[in-house]
């Protein structure tokens, strides 16, 4: 009696460490840091925005005239200027990422996941007016449903400050967790967005520009990790890594 006890305390203890170690395991996440033109591949491009690596950055060149409406007519929205990961479908997870506005006057560009189409959709962005001389700046959190947009915050209200000095030079780093129904955004490691939409489970992960005027931006630094994430490098020029083996290169 003695020895099975004592066998059976053995095994248990033994489970408990593997859990412990496997809980310890660093997270597998698809990181693109755009080191490399390969990294392209692993994306479908959409519109007329010109997009290139260079510097070590993604680039984004939008070309302006999209109309002043997002709302899409079929394919050719503004929305329809964008970057879509290939073969991976995002759920449940964590994507983290930076972004420069380098010109324009409307600061519309981001990162739109769970996506169906061009109508339906939930998308993070900074739209940092001021510094071009236009109206507020803030961060918005954003669905929509079969064509129907609903944004946060609200017209008119900021959540964020951007200082004269940081315009077009300021690098923001966003952070969203979706899990479920539940929608957290956070820039630069203040959580500004926490909110419930159960409208879609899963999408596409996709990086696009709708603004209607000619706009340059700026990712780099992308991470993506969660269900349906995958643990191993199968696509050209892309890391599985953590995030803190990112290049640390100051901006």
């Amino acid at each position: 009696m003695f020895k099975s006890r004592s066998l059976l305390n053995q095994l248990s203890t033994l489970g408990l460490v593997l859990i412990l170690a496997c809980a310890a395991l660093p997270v597998s996440a698809l990181v693109y840091d755009f080191e490399d033109q390969a990294q392209l591949d692993d994306w479908q491009i959409f519109g007329k925005a010109k997009w290139r690596i260079e510097g070590g950055v993604l680039i984004c060149e939008g070309l302006g005239g999209l109309g002043g409406d997002i709302v899409p007519k079929k394919d050719m929205g503004r929305q329809a200027q964008r970057m879509e990961l290939k073969d991976i479908v995002f759920s449940d997870g964590t994507f983290e990422f930076k972004i420069l506005f380098m010109k324009g006057k409307n600061h519309e560009g981001g990162v739109f996941y769970r996506w169906q189409d061009v109508a339906n959709w939930y998308n993070t962005h900074p739209s940092f007016k001021k510094c071009a001389g236009g109206g507020i700046d803030g961060v918005r959190w954003m669905s929509m449903k079969k064509g129907k947009l609903m944004w946060l915050p609200g017209p008119g209200v900021s959540n964020i400050e951007v200082k004269p000095k940081e315009c077009f030079k300021k690098w923001f780093e966003f952070k969203v967790v979706a899990k479920g129904q539940r929608h957290q955004t956070f820039v630069d490691g203040k959580k500004l967005f926490d909110e419930e939409d159960a409208a879609f489970k899963e999408g596409k992960f996709v990086v696009a520009m709708w603004s209607s005027s000619a706009e340059v931006f700026a990712i780099d630094d992308l991470k993506i990790e969660g269900k349906g994430i995958p643990l191993a490098v199968t696509l050209a020029g892309k890391l599985t890594t953590t995030w803190g083996r990112l290049k640390t290169k100051r901006r």
